[in-house]
């Protein structure tokens, strides 16, 4: 019986010597997602980045365990102002379950104006699969924390381009859940 490996974030920079390995960090579960550069630190020093982990099925965690986002230090991988809790964001009053980040984060807006885009997705456990049973593409206010909108949608774990038109905004994304329900999404104000 060996011991269960960890998972790491791990920052590299890439050198003319070679590459020299800047900072390490234990996460709580593996990365299902590229991270996030916060727009509000860009060309600051103090350059951050958004990333969550996943659960894998009978690991031992649960739901609740992954339900946030995190906001590292590209420095030196310290946590900055975290984390910051999805589902206390996301589920209704009353709702049962735990709702977690399920797909690429997206940054939208500016640096004076930034907000997060990604999916909350509440799973249920059955057996060795996990099965989504609600969706939403949301949007946070990074300024403020708080939620701006959430749109329920077919399971999605894609990217959430955005599409600009004569100062019309549409964010557009494909739906990965089942032949029924598949395809592609926009979310946009009704024309």
């Amino acid at each position: 019986m060996g011991v269960e490996p960890v998972p790491h974030v791990i920052a590299v920079e890439d050198k003319p010597t070679g590459p020299e390995i800047l900072w390490t960090r234990p996460m709580s579960g593996v990365m299902a997602a590229s991270f996030a550069l916060d727009l509000r630190d860009i060309g600051t020093g103090k350059e951050s980045m958004w990333t969550f982990t996943r659960r894998i099925p009978d690991d031992g965690t649960t739901y609740a365990d992954h339900r946030f986002l995190y906001r590292f230090s590209i420095a030196n991988g310290a946590m900055i102002s975290g984390p910051l809790d999805l589902n206390a964001r996301v589920i209704g009053e009353g709702e049962q379950g735990t709702y977690v980040p399920a797909s690429a984060v997206t940054m939208a807006g500016d640096e004076d104006d930034p907000v997060l885009i990604v999916s909350a997705v509440k799973f249920v456990n059955s057996g060795p699969f996990d099965v989504p049973v609600s969706t939403y593409v949301v949007a946070i206010d990074l300024n403020t924390g708080n939620l701006k909108w959430k749109v329920p949608a077919p399971y999605t774990t894609g990217q959430y381009p955005i599409i600009v038109d004569d100062n019309d905004k549409a964010l557009v994304f494909a739906t990965t859940h089942g032949y029924q329900e598949g395809g592609i999404r926009v979310i946009g104000e009704e024309q």
